[in-house]
């Protein structure tokens, strides 16, 4: 059989295929090694570098959480330490944060706790509130500190802001 173009580098493949995994996008990792778009994912086929997805705090832009490219579908989230420094997070913004820290989808903090995944995704988004049976559970699965703080309803808190002015 006869090899046709140049020798493979399989360096330079393992290098890639590292750059990917540390959550570089093909262009990052084409910057990174002087080649185009293109080039890389020549490099990357077939080397098992799944495409990840990096999840930044919109606070302090620090990463949170790395993964597949279906990890974007949870937004804008907090990290612990920005949570932690918000006024009165929301029980749908601690919920996000603390599952998120745990490494956790939606569907997998359901299937722990017993219940749909659509009720999770409305907590997170504060559209529905928890019976404490289901806090209990919570607690179970994302530890005590998910509760440090009493839950706030966005509509409690702007309500108390405007009644001390």
């Amino acid at each position: 059989m006869v090899q046709r173009g140049r020798k493979p580098d399989f360096r330079r493949r393992r290098h890639a295929a590292d750059l990917r995994r540390q959550g570089l996008t093909e262009s990052q990792i084409a910057k990174q090694l002087g080649c185009t778009k293109q080039n890389v994912s020549q490099l990357l086929r077939g080397q098992n570098a799944e495409p990840c997805y990096t999840l930044h705090c919109s606070g302090c832009s620090c990463v949170i959480a790395q993964g597949p490219p279906t990890l974007r579908l949870n937004g804008s989230a907090h990290c612990l330490d920005c949570l932690q420094k918000l006024p009165a997070p929301t029980l749908g913004q601690r919920l996000k944060a603390y599952r998120i820290a745990a490494d956790l989808t939606q569907a997998e903090l359901a299937e722990r706790i017993g219940v749909q995944l659509m009720t999770v995704s409305c907590w997170e988004r504060d559209l529905k509130t928890p019976v404490w049976r289901t806090i209990a559970s919570l607690i179970t699965v994302l530890g005590v500190d998910f509760l440090t703080k009493p839950p706030v309803k966005a509509e409690k808190a702007e309500h108390r802001r405007k009644r001390t002015l």
